[in-house]
């Protein structure tokens, strides 16, 4: 949500498509090496265990509303530092 906001937001400033892709690739790249990892044991297997230790961390189980009424907050609060 927050990179296609960002896209339109800031078509002539800093959000290159480079730094778009970075932020996609960066964004998906964790859960595909889960993926990977839950298609074969041995592969990823320190990532993965990795992974859902930061996962677990936090403690507080937000509802689907909840989550995205953050990223709207959040993505709300960089726009509006970067104007």
């Amino acid at each position: 949500l927050g990179l296609l906001v960002s896209r339109f937001y800031f078509i002539d400033s800093f959000a290159t498509g480079l730094s778009i892709a970075s932020g996609i690739i960066g964004g998906l790249l964790p859960d595909f090496l889960v993926g990977c990892h839950e298609l074969s044991d041995r592969l990823f297997k320190k990532f993965y265990r990795f992974h859902f230790w930061i996962h677990d961390l936090i403690k507080v189980k937000p509802t689907a509303f909840q989550g995205v009424a953050f990223q709207v907050i959040i993505t709300g609060i960089l726009l509006l530092s970067f104007h």
